[in-house]
């Protein structure tokens, strides 16, 4: 992998790390008996991808062919791109795994599902409403589901990664909302 495609990992990554590092994760505590529900992608083509800014990195300037009105543009090639999917997806799952073993700072949540081109994710609860940090976990997924959707060749401004909320015992909605509104 080329420096630059290191560099776009490193942000990738770093954007999971709001879902795992605030609340002191132990990783060796992870279920690993889950099946992945993001499927590898293989051979996706070159492509220039135009990203918000805001879902961007300062290490990632000089990538960046251009970096105008709130946007930054990357030239992909097509083994960087799919590594960078690839990678995002398995970050993704790790840190659904990991939040589903964190009883101290989730408790409430039972399960999250998340739909195989990142556009939503499903939180099933054990209460119907959630603590503090069941609740932020909504602009975390809104960040990692938009990327994902970017690097996968959805236009920054169609990407749309809807969260919800919903009882497991019941069945209940207690509450969707997507990333559009944060835009």
């Amino acid at each position: 992998m080329t420096k630059s495609a290191n560099q776009i990992k490193v942000l990738l990554c770093a954007g999971i790390l709001c879902l795992t590092t605030a609340c002191g994760f132990d990783s060796d505590s992870e279920p690993d008996d889950r099946e992945a529900m993001i499927e590898e992608v293989s051979d996706l083509p070159d492509a220039q991808i135009k990203i918000p800014a805001a879902l961007a990195d300062d290490e990632l300037t000089e990538t960046a062919v251009d970096n105008t009105d709130d946007n930054v543009t990357y030239n992909l090639d097509s083994e960087t791109r799919t590594q960078l999917i690839n990678d995002l997806a398995d970050e993704i799952q790790t840190s659904i795994n990991t939040i589903l073993s964190d009883k101290e700072y989730y408790p409430n949540i039972s399960d999250i599902r998340v739909n195989s081109d990142c556009t939503e994710f499903t939180i099933y609860m054990t209460a119907d409403e959630p603590n503090l940090y069941e609740a932020s976990l909504i602009m975390s997924f809104y960040t990692v589901g938009d990327r994902y959707q970017i690097y996968n060749g959805v236009p920054a401004d169609a990407a749309k990664t809807t969260v919800i909320y919903i009882n497991a015992d019941s069945g209940t909605e207690l509450a969707r909302t997507d990333s559009s509104s944060v835009h």
